[in-house]
C-alpha cells in the first residue's frame, strides 16, 4: 500500500514527515559527513543480494578546525554519532520499506546501505524509490549493490571522484579490462569524464563528473564477479596541489585566472608606472624642433598671431577645430600654440591607417609605458605555451586600450591641473593636439565594414573624452580635409559642447601685395600680375620670393611656377602622358575636364551645381578630386562652394582651357563622345523594351495599354536620336577645328 502511494506521488518518504528531521540536530545544524565515525566496528554486508545503496542521504562536507576543537573539548562526539545513527535507522520505517533488515549509514560518503530480506524486495523498493524521492533537498539516487562492499571508517581515506579499478589476482585470470567493459558497468552511476587503462589492462582509473557518482560506483561494484575474477575498487585520492594543477591545465579555468592576475598586476604595478611615465612626458614641455624647423619672419609671425589670438579668446571649455589647406599657415598656428608651453601633447594622425596604428602612436605621444605591445608579446608567449589558449581571450580590445590610455592621461591632467586658476584665459593650460585628424578619418572610411565599425567606436570614445576633458585642458583637432571637419562637427558628442572652428584661408590681396612689394620691390604692374597669379597661399609666396632672390627674373620665375602647377595637375588628374591612364582613381578624365572648364570660367561654383552639371551626381568622384588636392571646398554661411586648390592651380586651369588648343580639342572630343555614349545607352534601353513587347505580341497582348506604352517609347526614341545626331555634328566640328 505504501509503495502504491509512493508511485502516485501522494506519499513522501522524507524523514521529517515521519519524525523530526533526522539529518540535522536542532537548533544546531551540522554536516552529516563531517561527523566523527561511530566508535564501534562498522558492520559489513556479507550477502549483498538484497542490498541497495542510497546516495545524497547527507550533505557531504568536511570538519572545520573550530568544529573539531569544540567537539573534542566537550567530549560529545560519541553521543552525537550514536544519536545520528539512531535517527537515520528510524527514518526507514517498515511501512515504506517492507522486508527491511537493517540500515548501515556511511556518514563520510554521504549515503547509507539498506539491507532487505530478499533480492526481490530490494528491487521492488528500489523501483519505488527511484520514482520520486528527495532527501535533504538534494536529488536522491538509489542503486542496487552488485558486489560486496567494504565499509570502513579509516580517518585518512576520503571519497574521491576518481576510482582505481583492479582485477583480483589478474595473473590467474583470462579476463582483461577494456574501455567498453568499464563504460558499460560504471556509466549507470553517473557521467564519466575519462577512462585510463594501464599497459597490461589489469587496472584502470575512472574519473566521474561528480563525487556522489564515484561513491555509488565503488560501493555497488566492489568485489563484483566479472568472468573468472572480481573487481577490486578503491578511491584515488587527489591532493589539493594536484587538483589545482588539473584546474590550471584546463583553458576554461586558466583564461579567467590569467585575466584576473593580469588585471591585478596592471592595477597594482603597471598603472602607477604608466601615470609616472605620462606625467614626465606631459610636464617636460614641447620642443619646437621636434615639430617644425625654421624661423618666424614677419609674414609668418603676423599670420600665426592672428589665429593664435582667436584661440586664446575662445570660450572656456571649448574644443578647437583648425582646418586649412597645405601651405595656408596651419602648421605655423600650431607651432605658435606650442611655443614655450609647459604642458603639451601632440599626436601625429596624418599617417595613421588603422585603429591599431592610432593606439600605438597615441601611446608613444603621451608617453604611455609600458605599452600594450609588451602585454601582447606576453600573451603570444602564453598562446604558444598553453594549448587551446586564444589570444583574443586575454588581449584587450582597441576600445579598452584607448580607454586605459585616456584614463591615465586624465589622471595626469588632474595632477597638473591642481595648480591652475579657474579660467583658461591668460594661462597656458595643458594642450592636446591631434594633428592631421581629418585625414585619419578619411583613411579609416576607406577600410572594410569591420574596420569602419572599430573606427567609429574609437572616435566615439575619443570625442567623449575630449568633451569631458575640455574644462581642464585645451583640445585641438587640425587637418586639411573639409569633409573630415564636417564629419567631426556633425558627431552627436560634439553637439554637447562649444566648438571653436578656425578655417585657414589664403592671405587677402592687400597683405600679399604688401609682402611682395617689401621683399622684391616690383613695379606696380609687375606687382599686380604676381599677386594675382601666385595668390595668398603662404608656401607659394615664399617659394616665389626665394626663386626671384636666387637670380631668376620675376616673369620667368612666375611662368615656371605656373607650368609646374599645370604639369603636376595633368599628372595627378589625367595620368601623365596618357589621358585614359587613371587606373585606381575614382574620377575619369571627362569629369575632371568639365570641372576645370566650369571653375576656369567662374573661379568658384556651388558644390551641388558642379556635382550635377559636371559629375552627373557622382559625389564620390567629386570628393576624390578634393581629397587629391586638385579642387578645394569651402563653406561660408552654410553654402559650400568649390574652387581650385590654389591660385596657381586656377591659373593652370585657365591656361589649359584658353591657351592650349590641342589639349582642349582632345579633351572636348572625349567629352562629346561621352555625351553621345550616354544618349546611345538610353536608346539601347528603349529598343530592348520594344523588342520585348513585340516578341510577346498576340491577341491578348494587343491592348490599349501596350499600344500607349509603345507610343511613349517611340517618342523617347525620336528624342534621344535627335540629340545623338546633334552631338555627332558637334563632334565633327570639334574634330575639324585646328
Amino acid at each position: 500500500m505504501s509503495l502504491q502511494l509512493l508511485h502516485r506521488g501522494r506519499f513522501s518518504p522524507r524523514p521529517y514527515i515521519l519524525n523530526s528531521r533526522p539529518f540535522c540536530i536542532t537548533p544546531e545544524r551540522r554536516f552529516a559527513s563531517s561527523l566523527p565515525n561511530p566508535p564501534s566496528t562498522p558492520p559489513q554486508i556479507r550477502d549483498s543480494n538484497g542490498s541497495i545503496w542510497i546516495s545524497n542521504a547527507y550533505t557531504l562536507g568536511r570538519w572545520t578546525v573550530a568544529e573539531k576543537l569544540i567537539y573534542n573539548l566537550l567530549g560529545r562526539q560519541r553521543e552525537f554519532a550514536k544519536r545520528k545513527q539512531e535517527q537515520v535507522v528510524h527514518s526507514f520505517d517498515e511501512l515504506l520499506f517492507p522486508g527491511l533488515r537493517k540500515v548501515i549509514p556511511s556518514f563520510k560518503e554521504g549515503g547509507c546501505f539498506v539491507v532487505f530480506v530478499s533480492k526481490d524486495q530490494a528491487k521492488q523498493v528500489l523501483q519505488g524509490m527511484n520514482h520520486k524521492v528527495v532527501i535533504n533537498e538534494h536529488e536522491k539516487k538509489a542503486f542496487f549493490v552488485q558486489g560486496r562492499p567494504f565499509i570502513e571508517d579509516l580517518s585518512h581515506v576520503h571519497p574521491a571522484s576518481r576510482l582505481i579499478v583492479e582485477l583480483v589476482d589478474p595473473a590467474k585470470s583470462v579476463q582483461r579490462l577494456s574501455p567498453e567493459l568499464l563504460f558499460t558497468e560504471f556509466r549507470q552511476f553517473g557521467k564519466l569524464q575519462d577512462i585510463v587503462l594501464d599497459a597490461k589492462r589489469e587496472s584502470a582509473v575512472i574519473t566521474f563528473s561528480s563525487l556522489s557518482s564515484a561513491i555509488a560506483g565503488r560501493n555497488c561494484m566492489h568485489m563484483k564477479t566479472i568472468g573468472d575474477t572480481k573487481f577490486n575498487i578503491k578511491y584515488d585520492p587527489v591532493t589539493r596541489l594536484q587538483h589545482a594543477w588539473e584546474v590550471l591545465k584546463n583553458p576554461r579555468y586558466l583564461i579567467p585566472i590569467l585575466g584576473i592576475l593580469i588585471t591585478s598586476s596592471i592595477y597594482l604595478l603597471v598603472s602607477p608606472a604608466r601615470v609616472a611615465s605620462v606625467t614626465q612626458k606631459v610636464t617636460r614641455g614641447y620642443k619646437e624642433e621636434e615639430y617644425l624647423t625654421g624661423e618666424f619672419n614677419d609674414l609668418r609671425d603676423e599670420t600665426a598671431a592672428i589665429y593664435h589670438k582667436k584661440f586664446r579668446t575662445a570660450p572656456d571649455g571649448s574644443i578647437t577645430v583648425i582646418t586649412g589647406a597645405s601651405g595656408s599657415g596651419k602648421s605655423l598656428v600650431l607651432k605658435k600654440l606650442l611655443h614655450n608651453r609647459r604642458w603639451a601633447v601632440r599626436v601625429e594622425c596624418k599617417s595613421i591607417k588603422t585603429v591599431s596604428d592610432f593606439i600605438e602612436i597615441f601611446g608613444e605621444s603621451i608617453g604611455f609605458s609600458p605599452s600594450f605591445n609588451t602585454l601582447n608579446s606576453m600573451i603570444n608567449w602564453l598562446e604558444g605555451l598553453i594549448p587551446g589558449l586564444k589570444k583574443t581571450a586575454l588581449s584587450p580590445s582597441t576600445k579598452i586600450q584607448l580607454q586605459s590610455q585616456l584614463r591615465t592621461l586624465d589622471q595626469v591632467l588632474y595632477i597638473v591641473g591642481a595648480s591652475f586658476p579657474g579660467t583658461h584665459k591668460d594661462y597656458d593650460y595643458p594642450l592636446v593636439i591631434f594633428d592631421g585628424f581629418h585625414e585619419m578619418l578619411e583613411n579609416w572610411e576607406k577600410g572594410n565594414e569591420a574596420d569602419r565599425e572599430k573606427s567609429r567606436e574609437l572616435i566615439d570614445t575619443l570625442l567623449t573624452w575630449s568633451v569631458n576633458s575640455a574644462s581642464r585642458s585645451h583640445i585641438v583637432f587640425s587637418g586639411e580635409n573639409t569633409f573630415g571637419e564636417e564629419a567631426l562637427l556633425s558627431h552627436p558628442t560634439m553637439r554637447r559642447t562649444k566648438v571653436n572652428v578656425q578655417r585657414m584661408h589664403d592671405l587677402p590681396y592687400a597683405s600679399t601685395s604688401h609682402y611682395f612689394h617689401d621683399e622684391l620691390k616690383l613695379a606696380e604692374h609687375e606687382l599686380e600680375k604676381v599677386t594675382t597669379t601666385i595668390g595668398g597661399r603662404m608656401s607659394d609666396m615664399e617659394a616665389y620670393v626665394s626663386r626671384v632672390k636666387s637670380g631668376i627674373p620675376w616673369n620667368v620665375a612666375l611662368q615656371d611656377m605656373v607650368t609646374e602647377a599645370e604639369t603636376e595637375l595633368r599628372n595627378i588628374g589625367f595620368g601623365g602622358k596618357y589621358l585614359t591612364s587613371t587606373t585606381g582613381k575614382k574620377w575619369n578624365p571627362v569629369q575632371l575636364w568639365r570641372a576645370i572648364k566650369a571653375i576656369a570660367n567662374n573661379h568658384s561654383i556651388r558644390y551641388d551645381e558642379l556635382l550635377f552639371v559636371a559629375f552627373s551626381g557622382d559625389n564620390e568622384a567629386l570628393q576624390a578630386l578634393i581629397t587629391a588636392k586638385i579642387l578645394s571646398a569651402e563653406k561660408n554661411n552654410g553654402v559650400t562652394s568649390v574652387h581650385a586648390y590654389s591660385s596657381l592651380y586656377l591659373r593652370a586651369f585657365e591656361r589649359m582651357v584658353r591657351e592650349n588648343p590641342k589639349l582642349r580639342r582632345g579633351l572636348d572630343i572625349l567629352d562629346k563622345k561621352a555625351e553621345i555614349q550616354k544618349e546611345q545607352d538610353e536608346i539601347n534601353k528603349i529598343e530592348e523594351e520594344l523588342i520585348r513587347l513585340r516578341s510577346g505580341e498576340d491577341d491578348y497582348v494587343k491592348s490599349a495599354l501596350v499600344q500607349k506604352r509603345r507610343a511613349v517609347l517611340y517618342e523617347q526614341l525620336n528624342h534621344y536620336s535627335t540629340k545623338v545626331e546633334q552631338k555627332t555634328k558637334e563632334l565633327r566640328e570639334i574634330e575639324k577645328s585646328s
